[in-house]
């Protein structure tokens, strides 16, 4: 079945992104402690530890959301749910999956409109330098992917909601 692959393409993507940005937060509590370690034993300091922090910490935050997305590892609160059929619970995630897109999508939009206006003007991180492109790509990369994601799990919801089998069960990923 061609959402079957789909979805587990979208899995794979989204895994190795929030791999990515595991890293990129691994990088900065790297420098992070060096910094701190150098500071103490021979007075150096790494310069911008504010401008690198920041861009690590945000890399790591927008590359992840796609795979929470795809784990359906949000908060839920499923009491009011719990009462639904299984196929009137499908069609809600699936309306829901669909409301998600629309706003991750809008999200990218906007960022993107926001970025393009500093990119253009040439800015750069407050300390180092740091052209903003280096921001605004996980960003964008981020909340995109995630755009895509909700629209594949609302497809597989909707799926379910028809009376059809669930896909990521049968890839042993729900």
């Amino acid at each position: 079945m061609m959402l079957r692959r789909i979805y587990r393409i979208a899995d794979w993507v989204a895994r190795g992104l929030a791999y990515a940005g595991v890293a990129a937060l691994m990088a900065g509590a790297l420098v992070n402690v060096f910094d701190i370690a150098a500071r103490r034993s021979v007075g150096f300091t790494v310069p911008g530890m504010v401008d690198l922090t920041q861009l690590f910490v945000m890399a790591c935050v927008f590359l992840a959301i796609p795979h929470a997305f795809m784990r359906e590892a949000q908060v839920g609160v499923d009491f009011l749910t719990d009462k639904l059929p299984p196929r009137g619970l499908a069609a809600l995630k699936s309306l829901l999956a669909v409301v998600s897109a629309m706003l991750m999508a809008a999200s990218m939009a906007y960022s993107a409109v926001q970025a393009e206006r500093q990119i253009d003007a040439g800015d750069m991180s407050q300390t180092i330098g740091v052209p903003i492109v280096w921001y605004w790509l996980p960003l964008l990369a981020g909340l995109g992917l995630s755009a895509v994601v909700c629209l594949i799990l609302a497809a597989r919801y909707a799926v379910v909601a028809a009376g059809g089998g669930d896909v990521a069960r049968s890839e042993g990923l729900a």
